[in-house]
């Protein structure tokens, strides 16, 4: 047996011995009745807050990660909220609902200093606080705010750009014109992503006048697709483009189609038209931020917090899955099984 199979067959028997220690754990009196018994302890109450309601993948499975892991703790109930609409005004609303059902604990999608003085109001009720997704919020005043931004539960945004970046340029070459769609330029977080490709480009070879950075409508497929469109047929000699969400790299990977464009395109999360992209070629990698074990590992972190009386779980780091040509037929089944996206 060769040395790489002989250690895929340990990691292998090590997360089996893992996860069934886990499931021993937290599984503790799941076979019994659905009824609790008389003078039992009532459920850890856990609400998670999304950022948005979206028929999109990433929100799917950030939905879908938290509800299993509720599902999966005997003595935990989760119950999850997200404003139809994406705004800071109405993602902070969505906490504030959760924080006045008075739950045992509280998972928030920290994007802001604006969701501050909310969390802060939970901290002081006693309400369990957890972070997943970002880490903004580690120069708060308020020393709770950071550690619970260094201890989030999720993808280091700039480091996951930067990988990407880099398995992108075998791709492209210095002095070739890239260029780059934020959909969300006022956000921090985008803001973040699209300032580490620079970095890596400019470390490169590349200089400031071959990166034209391009910001789109917003999170809504249609606008984004007429925008890149319209920029593509405008600037034919473009020889790469970068996006980092599907409302702008699923437009790019059908405008690219539509005009008979063979520029080579990175992205980020996955849907069918991705996987279907990578498969013949118009996508040439997307980044999975595998956002179902975001607000998995999010709420098992919130409920030993609650259980236990721990401070600070480990932090964890979900991954940062890149799919190519080699992987998307693997990926493709864990996609359409609902657990990367």
């Amino acid at each position: 047996m060769s040395e790489v199979k002989e250690r895929r067959l340990r990691v292998g028997k090590t997360f089996r011995i893992f996860a069934a220690l886990m499931s021993v754990m937290l599984l503790a009196g799941a076979c019994g009745s659905d009824e609790p018994e008389e003078g039992a302890a009532e459920k850890i109450d856990i609400w998670v807050v999304g950022s948005i309601q979206v028929g999109g993948t990433f929100w799917d499975q950030i939905e879908a990660g938290a509800k299993a892991a509720g599902e999966m703790i005997a003595d935990a109930e989760v119950t999850y909220i997200a404003p139809e609409e994406y705004s800071y005004p109405n993602i902070d609303a969505m906490i504030q609902t959760a924080v006045a059902a008075n739950p045992d604990a509280v998972l928030v999608d920290y994007r802001s200093s604006d969701f501050e003085d909310t969390v802060v109001g939970a901290l002081d009720k006693g309400i369990e606080v957890q972070f997943f997704n970002n880490y903004v919020g580690t120069d708060s005043a308020d020393s709770r705010i950071r550690r619970l931004s260094a201890t989030a539960v999720g993808l280091d945004k700039a480091a996951a750009s930067k990988r990407s970046a880099v398995l992108y340029t075998e791709f492209v070459s210095p002095g070739d014109s890239l260029v780059l769609f934020n959909s969300l330029p006022d956000s921090s977080e985008h803001l973040e992503i699209q300032n580490a490709y620079v970095e890596v480009f400019l470390d490169a070879g590349w200089s400031e006048d071959d990166l034209d950075i391009v910001d789109l409508p917003g999170l809504d497929p249609a606008p984004n697709f007429e925008a890149i469109k319209t920029y593509l047929a405008a600037y034919p000699d473009v020889d790469g483009i970068v996006t980092w969400d599907t409302s702008s790299g699923t437009p790019a990977a059908q405008a690219k189609a539509d005009i008979g464009s063979s520029v080579p395109l990175v992205m980020w999360n996955l849907d069918q038209t991705v996987i279907s992209g990578v498969k013949d070629g118009t996508v040439q990698l997307s980044l999975t931020q595998q956002p179902f074990l975001q607000t998995y590992y999010a709420v098992v972190s919130a409920y030993l917090k609650v259980k236990y009386g721990l401070i600070d779980p480990a932090v964890i780091d979900p991954g940062t899955l890149i799919v190519n040509s080699d992987n998307v037929d693997e990926v493709e089944g864990l996609f359409n099984a609902g657990y990367v996206g």
